[in-house]
């Protein structure tokens, strides 16, 4: 009898390393297939033509690692994830050039919101608050330069808009002196 209660005892302790090696496996496997789809998805926006080298840097660093986290609390549908996913979207459209009023009045109403959520993010990775507050300011820094940069295309479509239409009168009027140059002098007594 003992040594049956030993042997069951021994089962039962085997059984429970058994199981709490295979959910230590299964969180290896998680945590890395988290890594996976986090590093998946920031390096298709990373490409974005003209992406501040600062926001490259945040996306491929920090925000990885919340997007990671996200990943493994709800998957990839959910709401956690796909919360941090349109943060990221929001953040890359964010620092893109804004030449239509529309886009900037949008980019202003959007950044309370996106700036909150990035914060979070930030604090959720423990990202150290001298860090957060630098880039926040270079972020800013990007924004001025995007809405900046709106303004400038929007003058110089004006510039180029004036200076066609300048051009265009110009070529009527040569057009105009050249139709009366052109018409016959009468030449004939009356």
């Amino acid at each position: 009898e003992n040594l049956e209660n030993y042997l069951a005892e021994e089962k039962k302790r085997t059984d429970e390393r058994t199981g709490l090696s295979a959910q230590v496996v299964h969180q290896r496997e998680q945590d890395e297939l988290s890594r996976i789809m986090a590093h998946d998805e920031v390096r298709r926006r990373i490409h974005t033509p003209h992406l501040p080298e600062v926001i490259r840097s945040f996306l491929a660093g920090c925000w990885e690692n919340v997007l990671a986290a996200a990943y493994t609390r709800s998957g990839e549908d959910g709401t956690t994830w796909n919360q941090a996913i349109a943060t990221m979207d929001e953040l890359v459209w964010s620092v893109e050039p804004k030449s239509v009023p529309e886009d900037r009045k949008k980019l202003v109403g959007l950044l309370p919101g996106l700036l909150k959520r990035l914060q979070d993010g930030m604090v959720q990775a423990k990202l150290p608050d001298a860090e957060r507050d630098q880039f926040f300011a270079r972020l800013v820094q990007c924004h001025a330069v995007v809405v900046k940069a709106g303004l400038q295309a929007v003058e110089q479509e004006d510039d180029h808009q004036a200076e066609f239409v300048e051009q265009e009168i110009a070529a009527e009027e040569a057009a105009e002196r050249a139709r009366h140059e052109a018409e016959p002098t009468d030449f004939s007594e009356t």
